[in-house]
């Protein structure tokens, strides 16, 4: 039983909402609920009663709700006693923000709830592609980064926290045929336009190349975007389809432009969007490790 299992639980149980947890927390709604079901396993039943629509507590998940939010309240003192002793509650926080990260997770919601707790840290941030990020915390130059990809793509030697992970859909005008359907292969995607893809050599864009090619497709000549909005974007003017995190067309999809775009689960391997929190175990000040502590 992890305490991060306890707090997502306790978020569920207070809202009687996963969505609603996942928003409060910053973390995605998936991750939320295998860590839910996780702890459900470990304690042997069921916490939840969960339908389409609703989420009620179980008499065990009463029962777990009280002793959860008196274990996390001690936990919490507990930290703030050992931040004082650490100096966390001064200094800076330098924080890097790779481009895809800042606009498909609550980074500043997280932030903002870091410097309630700490509003005599300073927090100084950077935006920079992902392997600079993770560049300047190998270094020391950054103490924290919100960076893409998961633990399997970074290097070794940094300690990362998952934040999201999601899959990458197809992105088709909602007036188009495919928009229609259940799944989509990327075969009959790119049959229908050009593919308009994600600039650079991002974990995205990765992805992306690596399920085309498992696929042993090859896709025609079509524009490449420095910005995750821009690819839907040029999908709304008719300029091809795309492949982007979900996250993504729910945001903009509705105001992309002259055509509204929708997000089509992809029938064949996925690609996906991971967002990682990374810091040096040996590199990291108390205020970054208050910082971590924060999310666990």
């Amino acid at each position: 039983m992890e305490l991060r299992q306890l707090r997502y639980f306790v978020a569920v149980a207070d809202r009687l909402s996963f969505t609603g947890a996942a928003q409060e927390l910053g973390v995605a709604q998936s991750a939320l609920s295998t860590q839910v079901a996780r702890l459900e396993r470990e304690v042997g039943t069921a916490l939840l009663l969960r339908t389409s629509r609703t989420v009620r507590l179980t008499e065990a998940g009463e029962a777990l709700r009280g002793r959860a939010r008196r274990i996390l309240d001690q936990v919490d003192d507990a930290r703030e006693e050992l931040a004082e002793l650490g100096d966390a509650r001064r200094g800076r926080l330098r924080v890097g923000l790779a481009q895809t990260a800042s606009r498909t997770t609550d980074v500043l919601g997280i932030l903002g709830r870091f410097h309630a707790r700490h509003p005599l840290v300073e927090i100084v941030t950077v935006a920079e592609p992902s392997p600079v990020m993770a560049a300047a915390v190998l270094a020391g130059d950054l103490d924290v980064a919100v960076v893409g990809g998961g633990p399997q793509d970074l290097p070794p030697t940094l300690e990362s926290l998952l934040l999201v992970e999601e899959e990458q859909v197809a992105a088709v005008p909602r007036d188009h045929p495919l928009a229609a359907q259940r799944s989509v292969t990327l075969a009959d995607l790119l049959a229908a336009g050009p593919l308009v893809r994600f600039r650079g050599s991002s974990h995205l864009r990765r992805e992306v190349d690596t399920a085309l090619a498992a696929a042993g497709l090859v896709p025609a000549a079509g524009l490449e975007m420095a910005l995750l909005e821009d690819v839907v974007r040029c999908v709304s003017h008719g300029l091809g389809v795309g492949i982007v995190p979900a996250s993504t067309v729910a945001h903009i999809g509705d105001n992309a432009g002259p055509r509204p775009v929708v997000g089509v689960p992809l029938a064949d391997a996925a690609p996906t969007h991971r967002i990682s929190l990374v810091v040096h175990p040996e590199h990291a000040s108390p205020v970054a490790r208050a910082f971590l502590l924060s999310l666990r």
